[in-house]
């Protein structure tokens, strides 16, 4: 007989019910399939002191396909069936109205204190901290100009090649990730793929992008995905850090929302003419507000 396909979508879910709620008991049931104005949905949450997950389900006849939630928190961090982080929403006044994912697909809800260390750094700003190795990769790369604020605490996802439980934060212009079998090297923290996964989340595949035919005076080609680094990006991609901080190009320049705009593997540079002659001139896009920190169409 054939060896069994470990990583299937019903172990996946498995898996992500027992790191989400190993911690927690069951608290309330909120919904089991019978309620009068939410018949064939289910739902379920579990606690421990202030925190929370909240698991909901509809059949495909069920009778509603949103719920409200009163968490009074000021975010929820949505994810679906196999782990993978959502978004992130921010509540205001700590009400959410959550649109369900198709018919018997499970939503996690997660609301409450992170892993953040109270001994590390509190940015009022956004309600979130910044502690141990995440903190002092932030205070040695370049801190808030780099990177922004923290727009959530530590959260455990799943590595989206190997589906391993990570650690990983997430700020204003990118995500750090916590790769333990390198611990004590440089590699211990390494910056998210954000500026990929934000053409992928627009539907854009970066390899199908038009490619410039040739490399104008003061530019650099990389062979590597054949796009070309001009000015104004190519002074800044090299002085403040390069391969290691924004990785490789994967779009030419081009004008966006009425902006010179280029797409890195970590990250996108904007071209802001108001600040020319200044180390403003460019500056990077806040990909992890737009990827994670708004609603949008919901699961």
């Amino acid at each position: 007989t054939a060896t069994p396909d470990l990583r299937k979508p019903a172990f996946r879910a498995f898996r992500t019910m027992t790191d989400l709620l190993a911690p927690l008991r069951l608290a309330a049931v909120i919904a089991d399939g019978k309620r009068p104005d939410m018949r064939r949905v289910f739902w379920y949450r579990w606690s421990r002191a202030d925190q929370h997950v909240e698991i909901i389900w509809r059949m495909p006849d069920a009778t509603t396909t949103a719920v409200s939630l009163n968490c009074d928190c000021s975010e929820v961090r949505v994810r679906r069936w196999d782990g993978r982080l959502l978004r992130i929403i921010q509540t205001g006044d700590g009400n959410l109205v959550l649109r369900l994912p198709q018919a018997g697909e499970p939503v996690f809800l997660e609301y409450g204190p992170g892993l953040t260390d109270l001994n590390g750094l509190f940015f009022a700003e956004t309600n979130h901290g910044l502690s141990g190795r995440f903190l002092r990769y932030w205070q040695a790369n370049g801190g808030l100009a780099q990177f922004g604020y923290p727009i959530t605490d530590v959260l455990i996802e799943p590595d989206p090649i190997t589906g391993m439980a990570r650690q990983v934060q997430y700020f204003e212009r990118n995500r750090f990730e916590y790769f333990p079998e390198f611990a004590n090297t440089r590699f211990e923290v390494q910056l998210g793929l954000l500026g990929v996964d934000l053409l992928k989340q627009q539907g854009i595949n970066w390899q199908t992008l038009p490619i410039r035919p040739t490399t104008p005076l003061g530019c650099r080609r990389f062979p590597e995905t054949q796009r070309t680094l001009c000015p104004p990006f190519r002074a800044y991609w090299e002085t403040y850090g390069g391969l290691a901080m924004y990785g490789l190009p994967v779009s030419e320049a081009v004008i966006e929302n009425g902006r010179l705009a280029q797409y890195f593997e970590r990250n996108r540079f904007e071209e802001h003419p108001e600040f020319r002659g200044t180390r403003y001139e460019v500056l990077l896009g806040l990909l992890g507000r737009e990827l994670f920190s708004t609603w949008g169409n919901g699961p």
